[in-house]
């Protein structure tokens, strides 16, 4: 939902703002499953990293040769999601993307929601309210 939302706003992977870096490589993750679970090794063990793919890449490492059918896909898509999960909580946690949606006059609650604040950096106010507004209103 607040992926939704922050691509409303022209805030995405590829046209980050604040400083934003993906933290897995989609092409290492894929190419590295080329070796027997080394891709997987990679996304568990990176920036971002998810700890359930170490059983993965065991998994994908005990049927190698075989494992490069599922593999290889599998590291390109699970890098993708890590990305997304990570450009999420960078806008929600980190002070710079936090901060960098605070001067387009947006914050993102905790509960993914996009919301207005007081006065926006590019020129026109919005009405400042403890509660904010829900973007997609405006």
């Amino acid at each position: 939902m607040a992926l939704d939302h922050l691509k409303a706003e022209g805030i995405t992977l590829k046209t980050p703002v604040g400083g934003f870096e993906e933290p897995a490589s989609l092409g290492a993750a894929g190419g590295l499953n080329l070796l027997p679970g080394v891709g997987n090794f990679y996304l568990a063990s990176g920036n971002g990293a998810d700890k359930d793919h170490y059983l993965y890449g065991f998994g994908n490492f005990l049927t190698w040769p075989l494992s490069i059918i599922w593999a290889v896909p599998e590291g390109i898509i699970d890098a993708g999601i890590i990305n997304e999960k990570e450009f999420v909580r960078y806008y929600m946690y980190h002070p710079a993307g936090k901060s960098a949606l605070v001067q387009r006059g947006l914050i993102l609650t905790p509960e993914g929601l996009l919301r207005l604040t007081g006065y926006a950096s590019y020129g026109y106010p919005y009405p400042s309210s403890g509660q904010g507004y829900d973007a997609r209103q405006r």
